[in-house]
This record gives structure tokens, sequence and C-alpha cells, in this order.
């Protein structure tokens, strides 16, 4: 059957490709002078005509002043005249094009006329170009091609329609193209009734005049649905002819929002037609289908699905199994085929037919098997916005059939050769609407609401065979219905290695790194009409290790994520059209080694806005991690009314469809002996049996404790495992077990050789062990990655230092002085004066490098007072003291006096503060590793 759209763009075409009305008076063409020829392409074989423009016509009239919205085209007119009578129709356009700028010559400068020749002709009037108030003509045949292109041949349909292309030579910015034709001729399926359909605008470019005048016989019953707002409607008897004239000024161009449908640009349109109601096309419907009863093919089909199947249930879908899989779908569409089915014995000769070709012959199968069946009508352009529609056979682009097996009425299309399982779960439900062509019928039908229909469900099966290797997962994605019908048409025409790719796209980038493991799984439902498509996966890095503390995983529910992925306009003006209302379900299970927690848990979440409604369920057991999601899109639309409380919700609850796996990172035992031994610690440390200085040292106790149970509790992987051991590394350092610490970061940098924290941190452990040249070299690594990372441009300044470069140490802290926060700053400058005074500088140098009103206002304010000789050692002293980590602050203090003394000369007292600072025991500052460093020198 013809599709919806193509029949709306034929009587229109003019409108949607081309222009509109008579130009202005000073510019119209002069109609005497051309003379009617027949022009027959030697190419094609097909023909038209050149003749005046028909005397019935009746130039639009344009009031002067209207203007229209900036663009590089508008329309001056599109003025669409109809005539009417009792043998045909005429449909006379004229054009004109205003070119605006440069931009607008392309879309200008093609004329494009489509008519079917099984019972259209085409007759051009005139193609001018109006330059300067110049007329000058481009009809010129010798340009003019008639091209039969079959644009639906990739659909498998042809319809026989002739385009006439014309390429306007020599168009300008500032040009007219004014063109007028007639198309004459009326597709005799619908008999003596007329039918039309006009855009009263343009999807081009802003009309200045939009004019539809119909002219038809007194008496003919014509309906006409309402115009387009700002339309002015006119009518006048005129010598036996009804005229309705409908005028509509500075028209718009028509636009659809991202996602609106059809039905959604529907009031732009308006639709004649003398069918007097939905009866009427149901009675002129069952006509098309009625069959000569001789049908010997046919009577044989029947007879062996007959002799081959014992219930009325399995005959039926043997009889449904043979229209969708043995006859192939392909329309010819010529003339009155558009609506024409073929004789159901032409079908099973030619083993091919189109919608309304398959209904046909299964509605004539179903009748020899005893099975009553009716053809029935619906739109998948509209749906149940079929009903906005005039009641007329355009309104519907599909024919599907309806069927009462044991009692059940069902709604099967024929087309979906891909379709398997029982008919119950092959009813389509996706236009809502139908006219059944049966006796009485009087009314569009209700079909089945998609509301509740499974689309889509994905189980995604996670099997974690050790802690501390990837993760194996198996994703079984099932589709159904017509998203089954999509996957299967992919399966049969595109590679299985490329639809694996596509079908992983959710899976590769919720869990980068992972790797697909095995080919595509197919598996086809013989109970259902579904297909599963198997994907697995390797799946290493799903845990993370978030502050070292619990293994971190994050699971998505893509499929119902999917469903709500919408346009992101903060408003529309036109509502949008949800193409696949129903069901996406998604399930997560991950089966562990080993108990993840003490206690069961479970949650559950149910919200939504509108006709959408989000359900979420979580359990946690000992060994086992669920999770279940579920979206339901229970309506086909949202109004714009409604677009901005519908993302607002959408955007708090979609976070919803994601779940987080936690565990620590060693099993329950082991926490609890962990338990025991941090109260055991926590004792010890009371008694003094472990003494610590600082509050930093009695953590790193803890910590230490935390990150030995993590690196032998076998559950980290690689990456993690370098985590616990780098963090354990500082524990160790700040404990002053600097080997213990060396070993921790070697390990580490085995696992993760160029992660900057751990060639940080084990630079500092160098500096503490008396390694300045290794600590240079490993910040120097970090730097090679980032170059101007302030942590290991610090690392190498005191590397620098340590190794007597004074001038090297203040050239690399050079870039810190002035950017970074207050602290890091401070401390720059603390030590690039440090180097500074050893270089033999005076104190005026810091002032200049950066005034006293650039410094932090606290600590270590008192150091930089110190080394710029604003404040003596007994007032750094006290001021260290105030701070609220006195022995810290003090060790700083102490170190930095001694560089400077040392830097005077004053050895002997430069040691003694050295001294006082290692006395102190910060072991976790550097300053008392570069304390005891400068007494063992």
């Amino acid at each position: 059957m013809r599709r919806f759209a193509r029949w709306l763009a034929g009587p229109c075409l003019a409108l949607c490709m081309a222009g509109s009305a008579p130009a202005l008076a000073q510019n119209a063409p002069a109609k005497p002078g051309v003379a009617a020829k027949t022009i027959k392409d030697a190419r094609s074989g097909f023909s038209y005509r050149i003749e005046p423009v028909p005397a019935w016509v009746v130039p639009a009239v344009e009031r002067s002043g209207v203007t229209v919205a900036p663009a590089a085209m508008h329309y001056r007119v599109l003025d669409e005249q109809l005539r009417i009578d009792e043998r045909s129709q005429e449909e006379s356009v004229h054009v004109v094009r205003v070119v605006n700028e440069a931009a607008g010559l392309q879309a200008a400068s093609q004329i494009e006329l489509e008519f079917d020749p099984g019972y259209q002709t085409l007759a051009l009037h005139h193609v001018d170009v109006i330059r300067a108030g110049q007329r000058s003509t481009r009809l010129n045949p010798q340009r003019i091609q008639l091209l039969q292109r079959e644009t639906q041949l990739e659909r498998r349909m042809i319809d026989g329609r002739v385009t006439l292309t014309l390429q306007i030579e020599d168009l300008r910015s500032g040009d007219q193209l004014d063109y007028a034709y007639t198309l004459r001729g009326r597709n005799p399926i619908f008999g003596a009734r007329a039918l039309h359909a006009t855009w009263m605008g343009s999807w081009r470019a802003p009309v200045a005049t939009m004019q539809l005048r119909v002219l038809a016989p007194a008496g003919r019953r014509l309906a006409r649905s309402p115009a387009p707002a700002g339309t002015q409607v006119s009518e006048q008897s005129l010598r036996g002819w009804q005229e309705t004239l409908l005028r509509r000024e500075n028209a718009p161009q028509i636009s659809v929002d991202e996602g609106a449908g059809y039905a959604a640009v529907l009031d732009q349109q308006v639709q004649l037609s003398e069918f007097g109601g939905w009866a009427e096309v149901a009675e002129w419907g069952r006509g098309l289908f009625a069959i000569d009863p001789r049908q010997p093919a046919l009577e044989r089909l029947a007879e062996s699905i007959r002799s081959a199947h014992a219930t009325p249930a399995e005959r039926a879908r043997a009889a449904v199994d043979f229209v969708q899989r043995e006859v192939r779908y392909f329309g010819t569409e010529l003339g009155v085929n558009s609506h024409l089915p073929a004789p159901p014995e032409q079908v099973l000769a030619q083993r091919f037919g189109d919608c309304k070709d398959k209904t046909g012959l299964l509605v004539a199968l179903l009748g020899r098997l005893d099975i009553p069946a009716q053809p029935v009508l619906v739109s998948q352009s509209l749906r149940r916005d079929a009903e906005r529609s005039l009641p007329s056979p355009m309104a519907f682009d599909h024919a599907i059939v309806r069927a009462e097996v044991d009692g059940q009425v069902l709604w099967i299309d024929g087309t979906r050769h891909h379709q398997s399982g029982p008919l119950a779960k092959r009813q389509t439900v996706a236009f809502q609407r139908g006219l059944v062509l049966a006796p009485g019928s009087q009314a569009l039908a209700t079909l089945p609401a998609p509301w509740d229909e499974l689309r889509a469900q994905v189980q995604d099966l996670w099997r974690v065979e050790r802690f501390d290797q990837p993760l194996q997962l198996q994703a079984r994605i099932t589709w159904r219905g017509e998203m089954a019908d999509g996957w299967r048409e992919a399966l049969a025409t595109r590679q299985a290695s490329e639809l694996r790719e596509a079908l992983a796209e959710p899976y590769l980038k919720a869990y980068p790194g992972a790797t697909l493991t095995a080919p595509l799984g197919i598996e086809h439902a013989s109970d259902d009409d579904a297909v599963t498509l198997v994907l697995n996966l390797s799946v290493p890095g799903f845990f993370r290790f978030p502050e070292q503390r619990a293994m971190v995983g994050e699971v998505l529910l893509w499929a119902p994520l999917q469903a709500l992925i919408w346009p992101k306009a903060s408003s529309r003006r036109q509502p949008l059209m949800v193409s696949l209302p129903g069901r996406y379900v998604q399930d997560v299970r991950i089966d562990f080694p080993d108990d993840i927690v003490r206690e069961p848990v479970q949650q559950r979440f149910e919200d939504g806005v509108g006709g959408v409604r989000l359900e979420t369920r979580l359990q946690v057991t000992a060994r086992r991690f669920e999770m279940h999601g579920e979206v339901r899109l229970g309506m086909d639309r949202v109004e714009p009314a409604d677009w901005s409380e519908h993302i607002t919700r959408l955007a708090k609850l979609t976070p919803r469809l994601g779940g987080t796996v936690s565990m620590l990172p060693f099993s329950l035992a082991r926490a609890q002996a962990l338990q025991t031994r941090m109260r055991e610690l926590e004792e010890d440390m009371k008694r003094g049996k472990l003494p610590v200085r600082t509050k930093r040292q009695a953590e790193a106790r803890f910590l230490r404790a935390v990150h030995d149970a993590q690196v032998d509790g076998g559950r980290l992987p690689p990456a993690l495992l370098a985590q616990a051991l780098h963090q354990r590394g500082i524990q160790n350092d700040h404990l002053g077990e600097i080997e213990e610490a060396r070993a921790d970061f070697a390990r580490a940098l085995t696992l993760q050789p160029d992660d900057g924290e751990f060639l940080s941190a084990a630079a500092t452990n160098a500096l503490a062990r008396g390694r300045p040249d290794e600590a240079s070299a490993l910040a120097r690594r970090v730097l090679e990655r980032q170059p101007r990372q302030p942590g290991a441009l610090m690392l190498l300044a005191r590397a620098q230092f340590a190794q007597r470069d004074y001038a090297a140490a203040a050239g690399t802290l050079e870039p810190l002085l002035q950017d970074g926060p207050s602290l890091q700053r401070g401390y720059s400058l603390v030590w690039w004066a440090m180097a500074q005074r050893h270089l033999g500088q005076a104190t005026s140098a810091l002032l200049e490098k950066q005034p006293s009103s650039g410094w932090p206002q606290d600590w270590p304010r008192p150091l930089i007072e110190h080394v710029a000789g604003q404040i003596d050692l007994e007032a750094l002293l006290a001021a260290a003291k105030r701070q609220s980590q006195p022995p810290e602050a003090l060790t700083e203090a102490h170190y930095v006096a001694g560089e400077l003394l040392a830097a005077a000369g004053q050895r002997d007292a430069a040691r003694a503060q050295w001294r006082r600072a290692t006395d102190l025991g910060v072991v976790e500052y550097v300053e008392y590793a570069a304390a005891q460093r400068r007494l063992a020198e």
C-alpha cells in the first residue's frame, strides 16, 4: 500500500519542493503565445506537455507589504488550485521563489515534479527567471529530464512514479524563479470520489502568500479538515461550481521538533475527502479485497495445511508462517495497484507481495481454513492519530489482518517475515487504531496497546572466579516483537562480528578495558517472538579502590536507561512521540567465590512521571549481588506542556539505573581479626608499649594494620594491590620504618611502573634514606610526563638541595613561587630562600622575589619571616609552639634555622638546631630526614 507520506507529498509536491503563486502584475508572464505541444523524453519514453495556463485558473492576489522571516530563499507565493469534475481532477500550481542570498541558490535552482503516468499527465506552462524586473524564459526541453527513480526500492517497493527534473541555469542572488504546471488525473482506485491534501506552507522556506483554491461541482460532498491558524477561508458559488478559497500570509517554514512524529504537523495540512465517514471507507476497502471464489492454488494450499494440522490454532499458525516466510515482501504499486491487492492466486504464483497483497492472501487462506479473518487498514505514520484525519483511505499506509482463533481476537502483520512463536506472541501493538474491513464497520477499532509489551530484556551474569582476576560477564540480550524483527533483519544482512561490536557498545563504554572473548551467540526462540543475542566479555578493572578502603564497582542498567534517552531541549513546541512504548528490563547478578556481607541487604525504589514508571530492586546476600531495573513507557507521547516536568524528574530518576557493589578487600574472617588487632594497637599505645610522638604516627599504626590486611587479603587485583602497597609504604615512612617502606614502593612500582603518585612517594622515601640521587631520578620520571607537577618539582628541588646544588634547587623552585595554593607557595619560598642564602644572596632577594603581601597568612609564614630576617629564632620558635601541632612545626623551625646558620658559617650552632629537630621524633616530616642527613655529614 502506498505510504501515507508519499500520498501527502504527491498532491502537494509543488508546495513542498517548489513554490507558489502568480507574480505581481508587472512581472506576470504573457499568457498568449504559448504553443501547446507534447514532448516525449527519448531516454525514458515518458512524455509531458507544454501549454498555456488553464482558463479556469484565477491568479492569486498578492497583498503588498507582506513580510516573511529572514531566510536564504523564500516563496513569494505558493498557489495551488484544484478543479474537481465527474471524470477527473486537475491540480494547477504556480510558484515564485525568491533568492535572497547565495546560500539559497541550491534550494531555489532545482525543479522536481512527480507524477504517476498510470493515471496522471503533467503540463508545464512557463519557467521564467525575473531579474531586475525583466523576465527571461528557462523552459528549455533540451534540459528537462524524465526519470523513473524508484526511490522506495530499498524498501522493496516500486511505484512507477516519474520525476521531471530541470536544473535552472544562471540563477543569481536577487533573482526570482517563476514557474507553473498542471497535473491532470485521478487514481481510478477511488472511483468518482475526490481526495486531496495540501500543506498550507512549505517545508523548505517561509511563504509570503499561500493559497489553496478548490473548484467542485455544486452539490458534491467534499469534506475539509480545519485550516491552520491564521488562514482566511471564503466560499462562493460560481455558475454551477462551488469555490473554496484558503489564504495564508507570512506562513512560517514548517518544521518539527526533534522526536516529534508526523502527527505533530497535521494542523499545518488541509485534507479534502468525498468519503462520508469511516463506514464508506470500510465499504470501499472491502470491495478491493473481494476475490474470485475460484482459487485452485489457494485451495490446494489450504488443504495441505488442513491435512498437516489438527486444530484451528495450529492451522492458523501454519497459514501465518506461510504468508510471512514463503511470500517475500516486494510491492508493485503502479497506478491502481497503490491500493488494489493482487489476487491470491497471483501472489502464490509469484511468491512476493506487499502488505495489502500478503493481507489479502492471509485473509483468503484463513477463510478457506474456516478461521474468520478480515483486512485491517492501519497507519504506521500516524498510529492512533489516524482518527484525527478525515475519513479517507489516505489516512492509512499499511494493512494487517484481524483473525479469530479459538475465540481469541488476534491482530497479525503478514509482512513481519522474521516473527516466531505462537500467534498470541506475534500480535502487533504498533498501531493502536485501525479500520476493520468488515460489514457494519462504522469507526476505527482500538487495537492492542503497547504499554505492557516487553521490548527488551537483558540478563547480565557476572562470574568472579578470583577477586584479583578480571571478572567474566555473559550478557544475554533478548529482543521481542518489533525490536526482534530489526535484529533478525540485521543478522540476515550484516556480519555477526559487526553486530557484536554494535551490541557490545554499552558494555565497552560502561566498563573501560573490557574485551569480547567469544563470537556472538544467537538463540532464536520457538515459543516466543524473540531473539536472544549473547555476549561474553572479560572485564578487568571492574573494581575501584577509593581512598584505599573498600573495593567498589558499578553496574549499569543500560537497556532501561536507553529507553529514557530523549532530546535534550528544555522546551518543545510539539509533542515528543515515543516510538516504542512498553517495558525495558535488565537484571544483573554477580556471583562471588567468598562471602562479601554478613547480613543480607535489600533495597527497593519506585517512582515515575506521567506515563513513565521506573522500578529498581537490589538484594545482596553472602555471595551474590542482584539488581533488577525496569522502565515502563506507558504512553506514546509527551505533550509540550508536560515536557519540563518530565525532563526534570527524569534527570533525578535515571541515576537510579545503576548499582554499586562494595566489599572489603579481604575476607570477613580477616576483618574480624583486624578488629582485634586494632584494639591491641590502641591498648599498646595507651600503655606506651608502642611510643608515638604525633597524631599522624598513631594513625599510621592503625592504617598500616589495615593495609597489611589488604595486601595479604588476596582479593585485590594488581592495580589495586599497588595502591594498597603504596599506602602501606607511606605509613611505614611515617613510622620511620623506611626500608619496609622502600620495599612496598618497589612492589607497587613493579605493578604500576609509571604511576606518578607511586614515583613521588618512592622519591620521598629515597630522601629519607639519604639517597638524593635516587630521589632526583624518580622525580624526573614524574616530570617527564607532567613537566610542571608541583609535588615532583618540590621533590627534585629538595634532592638538589641535599646534593648541595643550591643553584639548581632555586631554579627548579622558580615556577612554584607564583602559582598554586598559598601553602605550596609558602614552603617553596622557604626552600628557595634557603638555597639563595647558601649561594650567598642577601635577605633582600626574597623580598624582591615576592613581597610579603603575597605570603601565606598562617604557617609557614613565620618560617618565611625568619629566612627574610624579619623575626629572630626565638620569635620563630614561639610561633611554632602556638601551632595546632607544635612538634611538627618545631621540627620545621629547627631545621630551617639550622640551614640559615650553616649558610652563615655557624656550623656548631646549625648542628644544635638539627639535633633538636631530630630529637622531636617527627619521623614523618621531610625536615626530620633532612636534619638527620645534615648531622651525618
